[in-house]
């Protein structure tokens, strides 16, 4: 039995050589990882000695004196691989460490010394084959160590305070698994000062929690990119009582009294080896969930939320941004005021805010401050969108776990640290807003994120005010154009009935064959296509969503297109038309797609102008979809014109009303589909249309239609 309490010091040592093996064989990628040696080598001595004081309790005096040794070496080691993953900042304190690691070598070795050859007894034998450590001797030596080991265990906790991610992401796990093996060790050093006395238990204690740590080393080292981790981590040289090792090992302390003290009152027997594993396997996952990102994050914000004192009077603040929003008409003049208030809350030297453009689907940076240009617009899939989607708090742009060069790009165009969302309650993103580190180099805690999302907040609620408002006026002056159809209804029923009477006397007043054949073709086709147009817009006057889309039939694109293009004349580049083969057939209104076609390829005409240029119009079929493009040679659109692109009675025309493209864009919501564009200045435009179309398979199929043209708003 007391042989089977080896077995985890002889597991500790062959995982030790094993994973010293893997270092030494990626020695060439891992210059850091030559480092991590001479710590595995003394595990293998310590937990080797260690072995064989169980397995040969005779000679337990000789194997333990080798394996103190070890423990006293042990926390150099530690301290080599710590001073390989980071520089101490400035000259003195850097010349300090090294006086001071000078001196904890030294230490360990006269102790070590004194030990091995000294003839003072260090330690003694008891009659239950315990070493029993002589004093003052045992309390000078496990003191040392102790020292040794916070220092140690505060040099990991800044260095892993200090990382970012992905490196943090790489070293986490390593640096926690060697952070276990100088608390296991510091567990120990306590239990010397407390009890100086070691039983061979202690062996297995031992060799089972440090192979915990190791397997955690060895996991770390798993996913560690050698080649990226070899430049050196910049660390601040902080003070010791504000470090979570210091805490640790005094609650450490503070728990291993309480709990002797409930035994000795209560007569609880608790086994040892059960307790010390137990408050180790709790003492690493603590740590583990101190590290986690999220999980310090959401501890930080309880604690400054219900203990201590914010940094705003809010009172204040909310009456200051009523007064900053209250007096604003429009809404460029409340992204104004955002930016105003954003630079003289914040002093960060680079301020931005984007804004989602309905039209191409992108967010478009509307507002700067010290910005030199304005960067190119991202779209719905780029990496920081998704965090902000997800949630109503502002996120640092350094949680982003991408490296993408579209991310990267981003921050450097925006410098930011911190990135706001604009959205309702609905989730649904408006837009966003960034900050730089403030000019004095400092960050942003959980009162500025506090205030940050109640007034991005209060800005979504008044946009959608201010975008309800901008329907309601739109559709008042909709009204009004209806209202006007019905006098143009009444010219044209004029027309028709005159151009009817002419149809009528026609027999009687035209003699000649092929005057009466050609009037009465021409008189006739008039008359039926203003009867036509007078019918619908009675219907449209009457309710524009009168129309009920079960009636309408199912028609042939490539067919309605050819028609549409018929109809086109007098233009100086006339559109190419290449039908698609096979496509399926669509339910949608014949004339919606004729006035829809016309609309788009005369826009792309009107806005080409004088300028020589091509309009290709071609239709295919790509899985369940049917698309029809129309391209041309345009210059596209800028930003401003896209904004506003689909809204009523804007117009960049002197004699244009504006209501063409909204026209589009009604005719096809009406038919269940959707419209958008994607257009870049010198690249031309593309305006993509989908309507269902039906099969025997699926109802919700799409019809992509896509225009790509200089487009100008009508």
């Amino acid at each position: 039995m007391i042989k089977l309490g080896g077995l985890p010091s002889l597991a500790v040592v062959m995982l030790a050589m094993g994973l010293a093996a893997v270092l030494i064989a990626k020695r060439g990628k891992a210059s850091l990882g030559v480092k991590l040696l001479p710590a595995m080598g003394v595990l293998i001595w310590i937990h080797g000695f260690n072995g064989l004081s169980v397995m040969n309790p005779e000679d337990v005096l000789r194997w333990h004196k080798f394996a103190l040794v070890g423990e006293l070496l042990f926390p150099l080691t530690l301290g080599f691989v710590a001073r390989a993953f980071c520089t101490v900042s400035g000259d003195a304190v850097s010349d300090r460490g090294h006086w001071l690691w000078r001196g904890m070598l030294g230490t360990a070795c006269v102790f070590s010394a004194v030990i091995l050859f000294g003839s003072t007894h260090v330690m003694e034998e008891s009659s239950q084959g315990e070493v029993v450590f002589v004093q003052p001797w045992g309390e000078f030596i496990w003191g040392v160590i102790l020292l040794m080991l916070v220092v140690i265990l505060a040099q990991f906790e800044h260095i892993l305070r200090a990382v970012r991610d992905p490196l943090r992401y790489q070293l986490k796990f390593v640096l926690i698994g060697l952070g276990g093996l100088a608390g296991m060790a510091t567990v120990q050093a306590c239990q010397g000062l407390l009890d100086p006395i070691w039983n061979p238990t202690f062996a297995w204690i031992s060799g089972a929690t440090t192979l915990i740590s190791l397997m955690l080393v060895g996991f770390g080292l798993g996913r560690w990119r050698f080649h990226e981790i070899n430049n050196k981590i910049q660390v601040s040289h902080r003070a010791l009582f504000a470090s979570l090792t210091v805490m640790l090992v005094g609650g450490y302390f503070i728990v291993v009294g309480l709990l002797s003290e409930i035994m000795q009152q209560t007569g609880w027997e608790l086994s040892r080896v059960f307790l010390t594993v137990v408050v180790f396997l709790s003492l690493i996952f603590f740590v583990t969930l101190n590290f986690s990102r999220l999980t310090r994050l959401k501890m930080q914000q309880f604690f400054a939320r219900h203990f201590l004192r914010s940094k705003y009077d809010y009172r204040d603040k909310w009456l200051e941004v009523t007064q900053t929003f209250s007096s604003c008409r429009e809404v460029q003049e409340l992204w104004d005021r955002y930016l105003l208030w954003l630079s003289q809350t914040f002093v960060a030297p680079r301020i931005t805010i984007w804004k989602r453009f309905e039209a191409d689907e992108q967010f478009h940076q509307i507002r700067s401050v010290n910005t030199d240009s304005y960067p190119s617009p991202i779209t719905q899939s780029h990496p920081v969108l998704g965090p902000l989607a997800r949630s109503p708090e502002p996120i640092f742009a350094t949680t982003v776990t991408s490296h993408s060069e579209e991310f990267l790009d981003f921050i450097r165009a925006t410098q930011a640290l911190v990135c706001v969302p604009i959205s309702c309650a609905e989730g649904h993103l408006l837009g966003f807003s960034t900050l730089s580190q403030d000019q004095h180099g400092r960050g942003y805690d959980h009162d500025d994120f506090d205030l940050l999302r109640v007034v991005s907040h209060h800005v979504a609620m008044l946009l959608l005010q201010f975008h309800l408002q901008e329907a309601q006026t739109a559709s008042a002056k909709w009204e009004v154009v209806h209202k006007f159809s019905g006098f143009y209804l009444h010219d044209l029923k004029n027309l028709a009935s005159n151009l009817s009477m002419v149809a009528q006397n026609a027999d009687q007043y035209g003699q000649d064959p092929e005057f009466q054949d050609s009037a009465m073709r021409t008189v006739k086709n008039t008359s039926q296509r203003i009867m036509d147009l007078m019918s619908k817009l009675a219907i449209q006057a009457r309710d524009p969503l009168l129309v009920n889309r079960e009636q309408v039939p199912l028609v042939d694109v490539n067919e309605l297109i050819f028609k549409a293009i018929e109809g086109i004349g007098g233009m100086d580049c006339p559109p190419r038309f290449t039908p698609g083969q096979n496509l399926p057939a669509v339910r949608i209104q014949e004339e919606s797609v004729n006035q829809l076609v016309l609309n788009l390829v005369l826009n792309a005409q009107q806005a080409m102008g004088d300028q020589q240029g091509m309009i290709d119009i071609f239709t295919f079929c790509k899985g369940d979809s049917v698309f029809l493009v129309v391209e041309d040679t345009g210059p596209g659109m800028s930003a401003d014109q896209i904004e506003y692109l689909f809204e009523p009675f804007r117009s960049s025309k002197k004699s244009g009303l504006g209501v063409g493209l909204f026209q589009c864009k009604r005719m096809v919501e009406d038919q269940k589909g959707t419209i958008r564009v994607e257009s870049r200045v010198g690249q031309g435009t593309k305006i993509i249309v989908s309507f269902p179309h039906e099969n025997t398979d699926k109802k919700e199929d799409r019809v992509l239609v896509a225009v790509r043209s200089l487009q100008t708003p009508d």
